[in-house]
């Protein structure tokens, strides 16, 4: 654990190496496939867990469908004893690709904030901005179509892994947007009818940025404020 890798999750890159060495007896490195969170790690044992690669979605229901409320990655944390008091209960915090992360008790967590005051800051940030991103993203999914979400969950897609090229399945992708897998099929056609996208099994790159925001939903800006370092 040195203080380039750290520094990957941006919760983390709030504290300073000093205070890093004081959370690090305490840290675990561990690796997620894509699926569940809660099929890959003890649920009835609370972790947080700081992201350093890979993307992850937390996920509400809206009419009987698992819809993505909002798409995180190295930018946040994953904290399921969060509570959400605005009414949404989250269903599910779903890997979308390999995730890597480091991972803390969450039985830790108080007692290390005192040594590392830096943290203090991180997390307020990161749980302040991802009440304001699920209270856009439930604007999100009232007002915009499913080709505009799409747009856009590509181009955050794309933001979060820092790559043009995006290992992510159909059907990761009609969970994000809530719609069948055939819905997805049609929506990345017109992507590609406009040369935005190239497609393969398993995985999509975007090849035009400026195509793609052209047909992204204007919460795509908003949704990557703050992301860059």
């Amino acid at each position: 654990m040195n203080i380039e890798t750290y520094k990957a999750n941006h919760v983390l890159r709030a504290i300073n190496i000093e205070e890093f060495e004081f959370l690090k007896p305490n840290i675990e490195y561990v690796e997620f496939q894509p699926g569940l969170l809660s099929n890959q790690r003890n649920p009835d044992i609370p972790y947080v867990y700081f992201v350093l690669s890979g993307i992850f979605a937390m996920t509400i229901q809206v009419d009987r469908q698992d819809t993505a409320l909002v798409l995180l990655g190295h930018d946040s944390l994953i904290d399921c004893r969060v509570p959400l008091d605005n009414g949404l209960d989250v269903v599910n915090v779903t890997c979308l690709t390999k995730l890597t992360a480091y991972a803390m008790p969450a039985s830790a967590l108080t007692p290390l904030i005192l040594k590392a005051p830096g943290l203090i800051k991180g997390l307020s940030m990161a749980i302040g901005n991802l009440f304001i991103k699920m209270a856009r993203a439930t604007a999100c999914i009232q007002n915009h179509s499913s080709h505009q979400r799409l747009a856009k969950w590509l181009l955050r897609a794309s933001d979060l892994t820092e790559s043009q090229r995006l290992e992510i399945s159909h059907q990761a992708l009609a969970q994000l947007l809530g719609i069948r897998r055939v819905g997805v099929t049609l929506e990345l056609g017109k992507l590609k009818a406009e040369n935005a996208i190239t497609t393969g099994y398993g995985w999509i790159e975007v090849k035009d940025r400026n195509v793609m925001e052209q047909h992204a939903c204007s919460c795509y800006r908003a949704s990557s404020m703050g992301l860059k370092p």
